[in-house]
């Protein structure tokens, strides 16, 4: 194994710098290299070179920029303020953005020192200014992809942009407690599937499960009319990742308000035992519209968005924790979670 050691390297004034520099024994993927700072000058810097790179370039790491925009609603281009004047955008950086003024222009672009891409949600060319309309004070998290802003969590659309539904092929989970008709399920860590809510009713008295879930489990919404005891196997109806549905969802939920349509919904509840756990304050505290705007502890888990009335939801998996944390709501992996 190399030895490491501090010695003096000079720059181009002649100055010694206390560098780290490491022994590697004819190890060429480990050099000293020359980078130019901020004022110009250049000094030397230990590198590493990383995998296969013959060339010797190093990968710049992802970062993450936090701007605002205060363009008019109605323009397409959106200035983004607040970032560093250099800055340019390379594939895998992410970018928090908060509107000051609202948005409801069709296939909106963001531009950072004048470069412009578009938005896009999940690789999807949708144009229309229901899929990127955003209120006043609402911040949205995309990741760069190197064409255009996809995002990380999904924005607000109406229950005009439908999904097709997409099923998992087969029944052959296995029911860890009774799962009741048109229930929203997950996999426990104990590999068996549980719905997120008890009680076979349409009214809203169900209660959120007590199961600690996978964090890497989709959310699936089973359309079978009976059903299933614990410990078997479906025998009607499929499960779904992806699905629109038009009624029966309220079998999961305990309703939505009105101020909730048209907008993008989230489980609530904190990381315990290795995975996830539906809040339990209240019978329908587990999910929400709502972003938080403080650090509470939650984590929020976007499933897809409401309609334009209580009977209409979208499931779209995102497998994306969010917390709100250092002023931002971001992913939970970017705090080490």
């Amino acid at each position: 194994m190399a030895d490491y050691v501090i010695q003096g390297v000079p720059n181009q004034d002649g100055n010694l710098l206390s560098t780290p520099i490491v022994d590697v024994s004819g190890n060429s993927n480990f050099k000293v290299q020359e980078v130019t700072d901020k004022d110009g000058k250049k000094i030397a810097v230990p590198v590493v070179q990383v995998g296969a790179l013959s060339s010797g370039t190093l990968v710049p790491p992802s970062v993450i920029m936090s701007g605002t925009t205060s363009t008019a609603a109605a323009t397409a281009i959106k200035i983004v303020d607040g970032i560093q004047s250099d800055y340019v955008p390379k594939s895998g950086d992410f970018l928090v953005l908060k509107f000051t003024v609202a948005s409801t222009v069709a296939s909106p672009q963001v531009s950072i020192n004048g470069t412009s891409y578009y938005l896009r949600w999940n690789n999807n060319n949708l144009t229309s200014s229901a899929n990127y309309s955003f209120a006043a004070n609402q911040t949205i998290f995309v990741r760069f992809d190197g064409t255009a802003y996809q995002f990380v969590h999904l924005p607000d659309w109406s229950d005009n942009d439908t999904i097709p539904n997409t099923n998992m092929g087969g029944n052959n989970f296995i029911a860890g407690v009774q799962i009741t008709r048109y229930k929203l399920c997950m996999k426990g860590i104990d590999g068996k599937l549980y719905p997120l809510s008890i009680g076979d009713v349409t009214t809203a008295t169900k209660t959120a499960s007590t199961q600690i879930f996978d964090l890497s489990s989709p959310v699936l919404f089973w359309t079978g009319s009976g059903s299933i005891a614990a410990g078997a196997k479906a025998t009607n109806g499929f499960y779904y990742e992806y699905y629109y549905s038009s009624g029966n969802i309220q079998y999961s939920f305990n309703g939505f308000a009105s101020a909730d349509f048209n907008k993008q919904l989230y489980l609530v509840g904190t990381i315990t035992g290795g995975g996830f756990k539906l809040d339990q304050t209240s019978v329908t505290s587990w999910y929400t519209t709502v972003i938080p705007t403080s650090a509470n502890g939650k984590v929020y888990l976007p499933i897809g968005y409401v309609g334009d009335n209580a009977n209409v939801f979208n499931l779209m998996n995102t497998g994306t924790y969010m917390q709100y944390k250092s002023s931002v709501f971001a992913p939970v992996g970017f705090y080490g979670l």
